[in-house]
C-alpha cells in the first residue's frame, strides 16, 4: 500500500507539541489524560488533519474520472 506511513502521523505530530505546554498543564494540576486531551491533541490537530487530507487526496483524484 502506498500510504502505509499515514498511521504514524498522529504520533509524530503529537511529539511536535512543545514540552513547555505539557509542563504548564502538569504544573496546573492536570493529569496525563487531561493534558493529552486538552493540550496536546488541540495543538497537534492541524498537522494531523493536513496529513490525512494529503494522504487521501491522490487516491480520490484518481478515482473521480471513473465516475464521469
Amino acid at each position: 500500500m502506498k500510504n502505509s506511513h499515514v498511521g504514524a502521523v498522529p504520533g509524530i505530530k503529537a511529539y511536535a507539541v512543545p514540552q513547555s505546554l505539557r509542563d504548564g498543564s502538569y504544573g496546573l494540576g492536570a493529569t496525563k489524560a487531561e493534558t493529552v486531551l486538552r493540550v496536546v491533541l488541540p495543538a497537534a490537530l492541524p498537522g494531523i488533519v493536513s496529513a490525512v487530507v494529503l494522504a487521501i487526496t491522490p487516491p480520490t483524484l484518481t478515482a473521480i474520472p471513473a465516475f464521469w
